[in-house]
């Protein structure tokens, strides 16, 4: 099997486990749209200081969606030793982080879609750039949270660990991708990328040792 083949099949074990226990239909999206509208509702009478602020709520959002999915994720994988039986499996390392990545990209572009259309309706369409820097600014939100995701499973680590060492990595996700949807995008969506790349790469290499049997 290829290394793309093992990441998709770890990606769809992943995204099985979210369908049944609907963690970001039942937890995270209703939270999101909550936060919007009421900023919004708040912020009504100032409709420019809504459209400057409803993209750092959104991210906000988005980031308190990762750490609750990587939660509840450790949970579900704690209690039916699913990461050990995956430990198991002739499937490299590299393969289970990069599936992990695939998985949580996915089910938090589902967060950022409501977030974009709750934007769009309070505080007017986003910008082609700022869509394309949710996207990429996702999968690299995934990037970092699948990586310290994995270390705190692996030593068995819970309670404020995870945000403790993921959030402080994650910080320049939403910086740069609100910058890009402000303006400038040549500058900030290029370092984006990069920053997408780069960690990637690291969770890739590191994941033989940040994953143990």
């Amino acid at each position: 099997m290829t290394l793309f083949t093992e990441a998709t099949a770890v990606a769809a074990k992943d995204l099985r486990i979210e369908a049944r226990g609907h963690r970001i239909a039942g937890s995270v999206l209703p939270l999101a749209g909550a936060l919007i509208v009421a900023f919004a509702v708040v912020a009504a009478p100032d409709p420019a200081r809504t459209a400057q602020t409803v993209p750092a709520l959104g991210w906000i959002t988005v980031v308190f969606a990762t750490v609750l999915a990587l939660k509840r994720a450790h949970d579900a994988e704690s209690e039916d030793g699913a990461l050990e039986g995956l430990l198991l499996a002739p499937v490299r390392r590299s393969a289970i982080y990069l599936g992990k990545v695939l998985a949580l990209a996915a089910e938090l572009l589902v967060v950022q879609a409501v977030l974009l259309v709750a934007a769009a309706v309070f505080a007017g369409p986003p910008s082609v750039a700022g869509i394309t820097a949710a996207i990429l600014g996702t999968v690299g939100l995934a990037a970092v949270g699948a990586l310290f995701g994995l270390m705190t499973e692996s030593a068995h680590a819970r309670g404020a660990t995870l945000p403790l060492l993921m959030l402080p990595a994650a910080a320049p996700v939403p910086v740069f991708a609100i910058k890009a949807g402000e303006g400038h995008a040549g500058l900030w969506l290029p370092l984006i990328l990069l920053f997408d790349a780069g960690v990637l790469a690291v969770g890739a290499l590191a994941a033989r040792h940040v994953v143990e049997d």
